[in-house]
């Protein structure tokens, strides 16, 4: 009987594992959403003596039906306080997901932290507010992450000189996803050097431009139903 079981169960389980699909979309298909919008600090900062202003903008997304590999993440970068920013001199980039707001730590590194992810696409996408032009930089994290159902948070933290380079982030959207109902962009600095303790909500609220890809793999519930599906109509064919 288990070699039964075994050999009626594992195609359906192969069968139910999605194609990867946008389970996070505050980008949207064009520049319309993200052009003009503020940019709101995401960096780490590379020079010693500004640890304490390492900071995340960070995102709530929410995965549901089962387990959510994601396959990739994508942010809209923005650039200022300099006057030539350049996004190809920011020495490294991390993806970070975080379960609360109080799970990194100094270095903004969490239990679900890419360290270190070189980004397969970064594209011109419109501008900031600072008249600068805003990135649309995709990472490629297929097999790297894998969570359960639940509500995470999402960061993309790139590293930066702020001497030579000014300062980076995550660009605001007017479009919305995820499960608030309203805007519910954050940010984290864990070392408190902006002084508004372990995270604040951005004031006044905004969405954060992320998008986020993941290959969904129903629950052990729904393979069960699953399973006793097509057992029926292997015996309604039979008869």
């Amino acid at each position: 009987m288990r070699l039964i079981a075994t050999f009626v169960f594992a195609p359906l389980l192969l069968a139910s594992t999605s194609a990867a699909t946008v389970i996070f979309d505050q980008i949207g298909g064009d520049i319309s959403f993200t052009d003009n919008q503020n940019t709101y600090a995401g960096q780490h900062f590379v020079a010693s003596g500004n640890q304490g202003f390492n900071i995340a903008a960070v995102e709530q997304f929410q995965v549901s039906g089962g387990m959510g590999s994601l396959t990739s993440v994508s942010a809209v970068i923005g650039m200022w306080n300099t006057a030539a920013p350049d996004i190809n001199a920011i020495s490294s980039w991390d993806v970070h997901v975080y379960s609360s707001l109080t799970e990194p730590d100094g270095n903004l590194i969490g239990n679900n932290s890419l360290v270190g992810v070189a980004p397969v696409s970064i594209t011109a996408w419109g501008q900031n507010t600072s008249g600068n032009t805003n990135y649309l930089v995709t990472f490629d994290i297929a097999g790297m992450m894998d969570l359960a159902d639940g509500d995470y948070w999402i960061g993309v933290v790139g590293h930066n000189d702020f001497a030579a380079n000014g300062q980076i982030g995550v660009v605001g959207s007017t479009l919305m996803d995820g499960p608030s109902a309203t805007p519910f962009g954050h940010q984290v600095n864990p070392n408190g050097g902006f002084a508004f303790g372990d995270w604040q909500q951005i004031d006044p609220a905004a969405n954060l431009a992320y998008r986020i890809e993941a290959t969904m793999i129903p629950a052990p519930g729904a393979l069960a139903m699953l399973g006793l599906a097509g057992l029926i109509t292997a015996r309604r064919r039979r008869a």
